[in-house]
């Protein structure tokens, strides 16, 4: 599937790099290429303060600018953000991802 101008909206106290991307042209896409719990490296459990061997969301998406990849994008998100189905995570922003996590389960 493929997800047309991202909606949701970039932290207002920084620049948002995609948003700047998609503002480039109409045919702007992002595709949700791997949305998936697995157990990170160490370092990045580490920096997540999370427990060994806790699994952790990891997502990539790939940014196309008049069908032409201009960015890949991997991150990793707490597990609780994968409670949001990745049917619902391929069209809205990873902000949104996060913003959706912090109503349903109060995370702060």
């Amino acid at each position: 599937m493929r997800a047309r101008k991202a909606r949701g909206s970039c932290a207002r106290s920084t620049p948002c790099l995609f948003g700047s991307l998609f503002s480039q042209s109409d045919d702007a896409s992002a595709k949700l290429l791997l949305y998936e719990l697995q157990v990170p490296p160490e370092e990045i459990a580490a920096a997540m303060k999370l427990r060994p061997g806790k699994r952790a969301l990891i997502f990539r998406r790939l940014y196309l600018i008049d069908n032409k990849p201009v960015a890949l994008l991997q991150g990793w998100l707490v597990p609780e953000v994968a409670a949001l189905p990745r049917s619902t995570a391929e069209f809205i922003s990873t902000e949104d991802m996060m913003r959706e996590d912090r109503k349903s389960t109060r995370l702060n």
